[in-house]
């Protein structure tokens, strides 16, 4: 049987001027070279998700920008917000199908479970999943187990960190129920969570679950000094592949 596979982006901040620069490099040409890796891959991932994060000028118009760059795409895409996305207008062009105060849902992708979560909290940098949302993950997570399929891997999907990463600026800037969140997960058997808003690779661990960020496909960050730098750098995505009782993950830099 052959491995899943799937692409994990993140962070693109596109603004909805095609030319316009974000701290020193132009979002737009950068998703375009990662569309333009995702459809060069032999064989194609069976699925991309995006952790957040789609604009980057706070208009919510830009989303018509994303929806074209990402339109060549010839795979599902799935999509969680970020702390600098607007929920609505992420909602009426990213997911229709979703209503609700936030929109986390799941999803089968080539036998895989997604949890897909909001940590959107409006007006912050900083997030939070809410206790309805996390009896919904619980609730969700006992029928799967429950159920005839639930022998299958889950995967969670969510923008902010729900633990420390490492990264000192970053301490206060990650999901404040994020604790609460990896004990559930730890509690039903889910191994992995993917996540973005850290705009680098980074790996961890929280309650025994494996919390892995993919670069961000515009401009990314580095904790030098112990404070919030910018590092223009190049584009990146991490490829998520399964197999068996396996899961790689590797990271590209799109130089």
């Amino acid at each position: 049987m052959s491995p899943i596979t799937f692409a994990h982006i993140t962070d693109l901040h596109l603004p909805g001027e095609p030319s316009r620069e974000l701290n020193g490099v132009r979002p737009n040409e950068r998703i375009a070279q990662v569309v333009e890796r995702i459809l060069a891959r032999d064989p194609r991932p069976d699925f991309v998700v995006c952790t957040g994060d789609h604009i980057g000028d706070h208009d919510p118009n830009s989303y018509q920008r994303v929806v074209e760059a990402l339109a060549p795409l010839t795979m599902p895409v799935h999509h969680v917000p970020g702390n600098h996305d607007i929920r609505d207008a992420f909602r009426t062009h990213l997911l229709p199908e979703v209503t609700g105060p936030t929109y986390q849902w799941k999803e089968e992708r080539a036998g895989l479970r997604l949890l897909l979560l909001d940590s959107l909290l409006e007006g912050e940098i900083r997030g939070r999943l809410g206790a309805e949302q996390l009896d919904w993950v619980e609730q969700t997570l006992t029928d799967h187990r429950a159920s005839s399929s639930g022998s299958g891997r889950v995967f969670a999907f969510v923008h902010h960190q729900p633990c420390y990463p490492g990264v000192e600026w970053m301490r206060d800037y990650g999901i404040e129920d994020g604790p609460q969140l990896l004990e559930i997960l730890k509690r039903h058997g889910v191994e992995h969570l993917f996540f973005g808003h850290v705009h680098q690779p980074i790996t961890m661990t929280g309650s025994g679950v494996v919390c892995i960020s993919a670069p961000a496909t515009g401009f990314q960050f580095t904790d030098a000094n112990g404070r919030d730098q910018v590092v223009p750098g190049s584009a990146g995505l991490n490829w998520v592949q399964v197999e068996g009782d396996q899961v790689r993950v590797r990271t590209e830099m799109l130089f």
